[in-house]
């Protein structure tokens, strides 16, 4: 009996030691991959210079998702074919970020542009101040033109 006790024993230590090693196995790998992501994650580089503002992000995507009036077109695909806002969707650009911003923000603008900075300035959005950009976001038209709104909180 004591014998079979003994057998027991060895075998239970036997699966501990099994289960021990095995553990200490998988802590090394473990160790071994975040030590890798942690040094390939440190030679990646983000560009951080466009601030964007979330929700002005958003207002932004609902503006031009919107349908207008007249026409059963939404505002992104007028003011692609027009090159412009139109009375319509510049009043409405104008009543939903000046009305939404001007309390966050001192300055909103819109524009439509063509890069090379070929601006087509509208009677809506007045030029901006010479004090820089502040928070911005653009939406791509056309292959080499934009609609942009920037918001600036100080000059």
């Amino acid at each position: 009996m004591f014998i079979k006790k003994l057998q027991n024993k060895r075998a239970q230590t036997g699966e501990a030691i099994t289960w021990i090693v095995a553990t200490l196995i998988i802590i090394v790998i473990l160790l071994i991959s975040i030590s890798i992501a942690t040094f390939m994650g440190n030679n990646k580089k983000f560009d951080y210079s466009k601030k964007v503002d979330v929700l002005a992000s958003k207002s932004l995507f609902s503006y031009l998702l919107t349908k207008e009036l007249e026409e059963d077109k939404i505002i992104y695909e007028k003011i692609k074919e027009d090159g412009n806002f139109t009375k319509f969707n510049g009043e409405l650009a104008v009543s939903i970020f000046e009305e939404f911003y001007n309390k966050d923000y001192w300055l909103v603008w819109s524009v439509i542009y063509s890069k090379p900075n070929r601006i087509t300035h509208n009677i809506y959005f007045p030029k901006p101040s010479p004090c820089g950009r502040g928070i911005w976001d653009e939406v791509q038209l056309e292959e080499n033109k934009y609609i942009l709104i920037t918001l600036t909180k100080h000059c």
